[in-house]
């Protein structure tokens, strides 16, 4: 099933959602929502806002069937998002965002077979880092 989020979605039954595009929330909502979606194959997290970036739980969210991810935001702060997500079987990366995704990748460890790196502000040395990160991207 797939689900674009744009009403009250309490109801929901999460463990039945596979494909999610999350768009303009906060961090704690999108925190919230996926610590109920264990089964997300492929995500899509979209203009974040920034109002709750603070004080996020210590916890990471492991994500273990998730497959693909779409991360594009263009605050670079946004990215304290993802470091309370784990996705240790993605296989493809969409990174449409200023932030590095590099710490991203190592902590996942995931087996990335298909990136896509657009906007990253960095030098030419993370670059080469983050490429070595990916073994297995053909």
């Amino acid at each position: 099933m797939s689900i674009g989020v744009c009403w009250d979605i309490s109801g929901l039954n999460w463990p039945d959602i596979s494909h999610l595009r999350l768009n303009q929330l906060t961090h704690h909502q999108v925190l919230e929502i996926l610590d109920q979606a264990p089964n997300l194959e492929d995500l899509g997290l979209l203009n974040m806002r920034m109002k709750s970036a603070l004080n996020f739980p210590p916890s990471t969210i492991v994500l273990s069937s998730l497959q693909n991810l779409l991360v594009y935001w263009v605050i670079p702060l946004s990215k304290s998002l993802v470091d309370h997500i784990s996705c240790p079987n993605l296989n493809c990366l969409e990174w449409h965002s200023i932030g590095s995704p590099l710490n991203f990748i190592t902590r996942c460890s995931c087996p990335l077979t298909d990136f896509t790196l657009l906007a990253m502000d960095t030098n030419l040395e993370e670059l080469f880092q983050l490429f070595d990160a990916m073994p297995l991207l053909t």
